[in-house]
């Protein structure tokens, strides 16, 4: 056989054997084909795992996993419930968050997603009681459907870009997963999806999972504890959403893991990071409850989770009103996180937290900061703070 014909074979078998790689990729070529743990330490906070999961290509889905239950409040659901000008041609890098938002960024994205959610928890609870009822609920239906398939097919929000001052874009990806449990759920729970619009969400969700636990440079930056028990909670909050068990048990034991190595005055680094910690750990101690794991009295060096809420509550209390600046982001300005509502700087855990009131030992020390914070204010405005993931207040319904 002349030289070149062998040449000519090996390419062809060359390219034969590449195009089958490429298409075992997951998403793109340059994503990890398998999840990947990191070790991240930051100020106190040591050795803590973290990993970036890559789902299997046929995942099991577990039927019995338990993620929509809202119990809501009229106020709260439809004072944060308006409809967005902008459905389609979001960005399709995650900048970090700054006020004003970016109209087509993902920090807005996530907002009018969650106002949407809101009108569906609310009308979608009971049956329309007249026909304005009835099409504002299904206007917020097929929007909210419109929007995410259009970001899913054209891969919005699929990268993060550093740049100065905001949060890490990183960390609002975890933000935006967490919100999409509660997109997927509102949806599923008006039978709103087919298996192949659901498909395509599902698979648009874990393009974003692999930038959640990215940061600035590739050696060694390390994640902040907030941004940490974020990758925690929205690998638990989607993963019960989704049915997910593999993705689900990822993030309860690296979330368990992480508690166990704290002191119960060391959840984060300081009043403000523990706050901020507080946003992803009660949501997903919450949905863990739903799933009979009961996260709030799983044990730290010297107590339990719980303790360490009603210890963050009691500090929260004494601080009252005074700014105070985050660990977590020290170029961030002094802020109050005494309010209901905000990015990072607010209390918006606390209606998930009084949810379980009943199960939990000194839970009148939160009831009691939910009135401190509530009488505080002239005009009363329901609590939706966006690291949460979910317009707190109407999902959970009234704190007394």
């Amino acid at each position: 056989m002349p030289h070149y014909f062998k040449i000519i074979i090996l390419i062809f078998t060359f390219l034969a054997y590449s195009s089958v790689s490429i298409a075992e990729c997951n998403f793109n070529c340059s994503s990890p084909k398998v999840s990947k743990t990191k070790i991240h330490s930051y100020m106190s906070i040591r050795g803590v795992e973290v990993t970036t999961y890559v789902p299997p290509k046929t995942i099991n889905r577990d039927q019995s996993l338990i993620f929509w239950n809202p119990r809501p409040d009229q106020f709260s659901c439809l004072m944060s419930s308006t409809a967005p000008k902008i459905n389609s041609n979001f960005d399709k890098t995650v900048k970090g968050y700054k006020y004003p938002m970016r109209k087509k960024g993902a920090s807005k994205f996530i907002t009018d997603n969650l106002n949407l959610v809101n009108i569906i928890i609310w009308y979608g609870a009971k049956k329309p009681e007249d026909e304005k009822t009835k099409i504002r609920l299904e206007n917020a239906i097929e929007t909210l459907k419109s929007r995410v398939l259009n970001a899913a097919k054209k891969n919005a929000f699929t990268k993060v870009s550093f740049s100065k001052g905001g949060s890490s874009p990183a960390f609002v990806t975890a933000v935006n997963v967490k919100s999409m449990a509660f997109v997927l759920s509102a949806l599923e729970s008006t039978g709103a999806l087919s298996k192949n619009e659901f498909s395509i969400l599902d698979a648009w969700v874990y393009k974003m999972i692999l930038n959640m636990a990215k940061t600035k440079c590739s050696g060694s930056c390390d994640l902040s504890p907030d941004s940490m028990v974020s990758v925690f909670s929205a690998n638990i909050l989607y993963g019960a959403a989704s049915k997910n068990r593999e993705l689900f048990e990822l993030g309860k034991k690296e979330f368990e893991k992480y508690l166990s190595d704290r002191n119960i005055s060391r959840v984060g680094e300081g009043v403000r990071n523990i706050n901020e910690v507080m946003h992803h750990a009660i949501i997903a101690s919450d949905v863990l409850a739903k799933n009979d794991i009961n996260a709030f009295n799983w044990q730290l060096k010297d107590g339990t989770f719980n303790d360490a809420i009603i210890e963050h509550a009691r500090n929260v209390i004494t601080l009252g009103s005074k700014p105070v600046k985050t660990s977590g982001d020290k170029h961030d300005k002094a802020r109050s996180i005494f309010k209901k509502q905000g990015f990072g700087t607010h209390l918006a855990w606390i209606p998930i937290y009084l949810a379980s009131k009943n199960k939990l030992e000194n839970s009148n020390v939160v009831e009691e900061l939910d009135k401190k914070i509530t009488s505080s204010n002239l005009y009363d405005k329901p609590y939706f703070g966006l690291q949460v993931g979910v317009s707190s207040g109407c999902f959970y319904g009234k704190t007394s």
